[in-house]
C-alpha cells in the first residue's frame, strides 16, 4: 500500500465497502502526504472520496482520530479544507465529524481519546489555527460542529484546571484519557474555535449549564465539614470552566465592550451564587432590590475593565484583577447587612477573598494582559 498511488486507493474505498481498518490505513496513506501534495489549482478528490467514506461509516473516523494521534491535524488543517478545491468541502467535513463525535457514537472509551487527540493537535503551542498563515475556522461549519460536541466533556476539562490549580483536591483529578491533557493545550483549543463568533457562544452557553448544572447552591461555604467540602468541590470545578473560558475568550473576536461585558459577567459568578443561593430572599421586592444590586456591581467591574482598555487608568491587569477580587468581598458583605443576614466574620471575608482570587484571578489578569496589552 506504501507504494501504490493514492489516486488508486480512494477509486477502491469509491468502488466498495471497505472495512474500518482498510479504510483507515488509505486515509493515512492520502492525509499524511505534504499538504503541497496537491495542486491549489486542483480538486482534491482523494480527500472528498475520503469524507464521503466516512460519513457512511462515522465509527470509522472515530477509530482513525483515536488511534492515529497524528490524524486529527492531518485532517483538520485549515489549508487541507481551503485548498480542497470541492465545493463546500467545509460542510461536508463538519457533517461527517458531527456523526462521528456526537454522544453516542461508538464506544465512549474511543471517543474521549479521539476528542483527546483532536484537543493537542488544535491546541498545540505551534498550532496553525492560532496565528498560524491559514488562519482558522472562523465563520466556519467546522468550529461550530466541534464546540457544540466538546461541550459534554466540559466537566473533564474542568477537571484538568482545577487539578492544576488546586492540585491538593485528589477526588476531582480527571479521568483517562483526560488526566493526560494538559490544560493550557486544553485552553489554546477553546481560543481556536471561539475565533468563530457562533461557535464562542455555543461553548459559553455550555460552561454556564455546566454551573447551573452543579447546583452548587445547595451547600454553604461555612457549613459542617462535609457540606464544605460539596461546596469546595463544586467551586474548584466552577472555577476549572471559568478559568478554561477566559483563557479561551482572549481569542474571540468581540469589541472592547463586548468582551468587558462579558469578562464582568463571569468576575460576578461567585457573588451571584452566594446572593441568590447562600442567602436566598424568599421576599419578592427584596430579592428584586438584591438583583439590582448584582446588576450595579456588574456595570461597577464593567466600568473598570473598560477604563482599562481604553486607557484611562494607569492601572496594571493585575492591579485590576485584585480590585475586582476586593470590589467582590466587599459587595457580599454590604448585600448581607442590607438584607438583615449576618454579616461575615474577618476569618469568613478571607476565606470568600480566597476562593474567588485562587478560582479567577489568574484568568482575569490574563486575559486582561492579553487583551489590553
Amino acid at each position: 500500500m506504501k507504494t501504490t498511488p493514492p489516486g488508486v486507493l480512494t477509486a477502491l474505498v469509491a468502488m466498495s465497502k471497505p472495512s474500518t481498518r482498510l479504510l483507515n490505513q488509505v486515509a493515512v496513506r492520502v492525509l499524511s502526504r505534504p499538504l503541497t501534495a496537491n495542486l491549489p489549482t486542483s480538486e482534491n478528490w482523494n480527500l472528498n472520496v475520503l469524507v464521503e467514506a466516512y460519513d457512511a461509516d462515522p465509527q470509522a473516523l472515530q477509530a482513525l482520530l483515536a488511534e492515529n494521534k497524528d490524524a486529527p491535524g492531518w485532517l483538520l488543517h485549515p489549508q487541507r479544507a481551503r485548498m480542497s478545491g470541492i465545493p463546500d468541502f467545509e460542510k461536508k467535513l463538519a457533517g461527517v465529524l458531527d456523526k462521528a463525535l456526537q454522544p453516542g457514537t461508538g464506544a465512549d472509551s474511543v471517543r474521549a481519546q479521539a476528542w483527546v487527540n483532536i484537543i493537542r493537535e488544535m491546541g498545540a503551542e505551534d498550532s496553525p489555527w492560532l496565528g498560524g498563515s491559514w488562519g482558522t475556522f472562523k465563520e466556519s461549519p467546522i468550529s461550530e460542529t466541534l464546540a457544540k460536541n466538546v461541550a459534554p466533556y466540559l466537566d473533564q476539562l474542568a477537571r484538568a484546571q482545577s487539578k492544576r490549580d488546586s492540585p491538593e483536591l485528589t477526588r476531582l483529578y480527571p479521568g483517562p484519557p483526560w488526566d493526560g491533557l494538559d490544560p493550557e493545550t486544553a485552553s489554546r483549543f477553546m481560543g481556536g474555535l471561539m475565533q468563530d463568533k457562533d461557535a464562542a457562544a455555543t461553548l459559553m452557553k455550555a460552561a454556564q449549564d455546566y454551573r447551573l448544572g452543579m447546583d452548587i447552591g445547595r451547600f454553604r461555604p461555612f457549613g459542617d465539614e462535609a457540606t464544605q467540602r460539596e461546596f469546595t468541590s463544586r467551586a474548584a470545578l466552577a472555577g476549572g470552566a471559568a478559568n478554561l473560558m477566559l483563557s479561551g475568550s482572549t481569542y474571540a473576536e468581540w469589541s472592547d465592550d463586548e468582551y468587558a461585558d462579558w469578562l464582568a459577567g463571569v468576575a460576578l459568578i461567585p457573588i451571584s451564587w452566594m446572593s441568590n443561593r447562600y442567602w436566598p430572599i424568599q421576599d419578592a421586592k427584596a430579592a428584586t432590590v438584591r438583583d439590582v444590586g448584582l446588576d450595579e456591581a456588574k456595570d461597577g467591574l464593567k466600568g473598570m475593565i473598560t477604563d482599562y482598555f481604553d486607557k484611562k487608568t494607569p492601572a496594571t491587569a493585575a492591579t485590576v484583577a485584585d480590585a475586582i477580587v476586593r470590589q467582590q468581598v466587599q459587595w457580599v458583605n454590604e448585600s448581607l447587612a442590607r438584607h438583615g443576614q449576618k454579616p461575615l466574620t474577618e476569618e469568613q471575608q478571607n476565606e470568600v477573598r480566597m476562593a474567588i482570587r485562587g478560582r479567577l484571578y489568574d484568568g482575569l489578569k490574563n486575559a486582561l494582559e492579553t487583551r489590553g496589552g
